[in-house]
């Protein structure tokens, strides 16, 4: 099936892909779901992973392409996994989801030293069992947006069941001082709408603080075989760029950038930075020898540096 591209009644510009699926699996989109553009073949998809908390999804009927928008340079998915889908297996699988025992120290001390009032008010999107959140305690407000609410999750603010891309979110107005979006931008299916969401959500002044996969750590070539992009529940992967325009778009400025180790991925100690360096001084050799080895993705998850942590200004 494909969805329904929405425009911006206001500017009569693309908008994004409407998240209704109409019961289908699969939504079929070829243009950039973040400005609309044309986008450039990539490449197929290397060994899409079609499991989410080991249970696994109806495969696609056609294999999933890569493009990269020549407007806006967001990298995506022609073929995507529906939201409905999305929902039943995180609901079915929340126990074994995204479970880590990262302690967001590095995070906060970066808050901290931006606006550490804004850290006592508080929503994670995509909170699942409220790692941030439990970071942050005890702060005035805490809350969560997520499409399940997970048994572990504690907070004393609001839930907010929903995607951040849906155009009609049920919350209660009141904007917070902080946003995390924690491993979710990667999720989008509408990104004006959902960053339209994010303003909405945090206050004149606020932050954001986000962490996502970066498409610039990638060369071209290595783009289908990046495990990022092979997870089932990865649409897009956006770059400093695609990223800073929708985000100046939507009434944000950019406070702080840093290309970084994937959070989950960063193991203390001198030996994993000095993989970690070398991975990023020679790529090739390294993913060469990875190759060799016979690991099914020649981008090592554990040392690539692939992600960024971005703070965004609410203006």
């Amino acid at each position: 099936m494909t969805g329904d591209m929405v425009m911006d009644p206001a500017t009569g510009e693309a908008r994004g892909y409407a998240l209704s699926s109409g019961g289908g699996d699969w939504i079929e989109r070829p243009d950039c779901p973040a400005c609309g553009g044309t986008g450039t073949a990539v490449g197929k998809l290397f060994k899409q992973d079609n499991h989410l908390g080991g249970l696994a999804a109806p495969h696609p009927a056609k294999p999933i392409e890569l493009r990269r928008c020549g407007t806006c340079e967001l990298v995506y998915k022609t073929l995507v996994a529906s939201p409905a889908l999305l929902e039943r297996l995180t609901a079915q699988t929340q126990a074994g989801l995204w479970i880590s025992a990262y302690d967001y120290a590095e995070e906060i001390a970066l808050l901290r030293a931006i606006d550490p009032a804004v850290l006592d008010d508080v929503i994670d999107v995509g909170a699942a069992g409220g790692g941030f959140l439990r970071a942050l305690a005890p702060a005035r407000r805490s809350s969560a947006l997520d499409i399940v609410r997970f048994a572990s999750l504690r907070i004393n603010g609001e839930f907010v069941k929903g995607f951040l891309d849906d155009p009609a979110l049920e919350w209660s107005g009141e904007a917070y001082g902080l946003v995390g979006l924690f491993d979710v931008a990667e999720h989008f299916y509408d990104p004006p709408q959902a960053f339209a969401n994010l303003r909405r959500f945090c206050r004149k002044g606020g932050l954001v603080i986000l962490e996502t996969g970066d498409s610039d750590a990638v060369s071209m070539a290595r783009l289908p075989r990046w495990y990022y992009l092979n997870l089932l529940e990865h649409h897009i992967a956006w770059n400093r760029t695609s990223l800073a325009a929708i985000a100046a778009k939507h009434g944000f400025e950019l406070a702080s950038f840093e290309r970084k180790v994937h959070k989950d991925k960063t193991p203390p100690g001198l030996r994993h930075r000095i993989k970690a360096q070398a991975f990023s001084l020679a790529p090739q050799l390294i993913s060469g020898f990875y190759r060799l080895l016979g690991k099914p993705f020649d981008v090592p998850a554990d040392m690539a540096v692939d992600h960024m942590r971005v703070v965004l200004r609410a203006i």
